[in-house]
């Protein structure tokens, strides 16, 4: 089987190439992993922990966990599979390093794993590549499973997922899991070494909150009306939103689109970056042209919507809930153990079309959760000093 995965990987590496010139964040990937060998240094001589991030939303994940790390005195390699992560994770320490992962090539990860010579390996959530976990197992290499959920129809559960879930089986050392369905879907598949440990992300956004700064020109746009901060949209979020504006001018609309790119679509409002001072009191509308700054907005919010519910799957709605707001997101949530449990306290409203929306909004401007909302997030804190304490136990 590993035979046939090593052709199969290497078809998926030239057809990535082959279509690079027609998508720039693949250019970028397939670019940058020329150079991965040439780049990173030797860390052979160093106390080295490995944490692997498919991109962002992982790092955010792990960023925690790598404080908690650093303060045992080691050296952390971060590694990313998307340029999403890479390019957007700054990294200003002496001891932090960064990497694009190779294409998992049997040679590929020989060559990586040996450069490195990490003394643990941690995964956040997912990202399984099988050469890299064969690699560390026949160096017998530590290699954890972090902040991973593991649902009833995962892949590894399925018939044509039983190879990669055997490599797994035998690879990770132990699985430190969100939740209690994750570690009873392991159990079945009889993997026994697993910890319910919960959801680092928690972590991550308490410490937004208390490092919060103030934001003038935020400040100047609110002028003490009802603000409703739209995070990480999408096209499909940006109809409903504008349509919104228009049925509810006393509110004011704080957008911050998840790519860059989608600024170029929207046709109304001003933009963060360019209005004058003088004339933020006056405008309905602002978009946010820059990345880096939306965990820190919510803390202006009366209410928040959350993008990405009409494509893949929602954003982080933690970095809104922390700052107790009320959140509003799209139909695709059910992967998020935390969008669940916000609709079921009340917290949370899931839409469908632009009457939901409108009625949403209507349900939820008043309903005060501030403190229950923060309270909430609080208690689920702490998974990141669960993760650490276990991997160096």
């Amino acid at each position: 089987m590993r035979f046939i995965y090593e052709i199969a990987i290497r078809l998926f590496g030239l057809s990535i190439r082959l279509i690079s010139p027609l998508n720039s964040k693949v250019n970028k990937l397939v670019e940058a992993r020329k150079t991965i060998f040439k780049i990173l240094p030797d860390l052979k001589n160093k106390k080295v922990i490995w944490v692997h991030c498919a991109s962002l939303g992982e790092y955010e994940q792990a960023s925690t966990i790598i404080k908690r790390i650093l303060e045992k005195n080691y050296h952390i390699l971060i590694t990313f599979s998307s340029p999403s992560g890479f390019e957007n994770v700054n990294l200003e320490h002496n001891k932090i390093y960064k990497s694009y992962l190779p294409l998992d090539t049997k040679f590929n990860m020989e060559k990586f794993v040996d450069r490195v010579n990490p003394e643990k390996v941690i995964l956040i959530k997912y990202e399984f590549w099988p050469n890299l976990l064969l690699e560390l197992h026949r160096k017998n290499i530590e290699t954890y499973s972090a902040s991973s959920i593991f649902r009833d129809n995962h892949f590894f559960f399925k018939w044509y997922g039983k190879w990669n879930y055997s490599v797994v089986k035998k690879s990770i050392t132990h699985f430190l899991v969100q939740d209690e369905n994750s570690k009873i879907n392991l159990k079945k598949s009889k993997i026994e070494n697993v910890s319910v440990v919960g959801d680092s992300r928690y972590d991550k956004v308490l410490q937004n909150f208390h490092n919060k700064t103030p934001d003038s020109i935020v400040e100047k746009f609110k002028d003490n009306k009802k603000l409703i901060v739209c995070g990480s949209t999408w096209p499909k979020d940006h109809d409903l939103i504008f349509k919104l504006c228009k049925e509810l001018p006393h509110y004011k609309f704080l957008i911050v689109p998840h790519e860059m790119k989608f600024i170029t679509q929207i046709k109304f409002g001003s933009l963060y970056s360019k209005i004058e001072s003088k004339y933020l009191k006056d405008k309905q509308i602002l978009i946010v042209d820059s990345i880096g700054k939306l965990s820190n907005l919510y803390q202006y919010a009366n209410l928040c919507y959350v993008g990405g519910g009409f494509n893949k799957g929602i954003h982080n709605i933690l970095e809104a809930a922390i700052f107790g707001n009320n959140i509003i997101f799209g139909p695709h949530h059910k992967k998020f153990n935390e969008a669940i449990e916000f609709i079921k306290k009340g917290f949370a409203k899931s839409i469908s079309n632009y009457d939901e929306f409108f009625e949403a909004v209507t349900l939820l401007e008043n309903k005060k959760n501030n403190n229950e909302i923060i309270t909430f997030c609080k208690k689920n804190s702490g998974s990141d000093k669960k993760i650490v304490e276990f991997i160096f136990s």
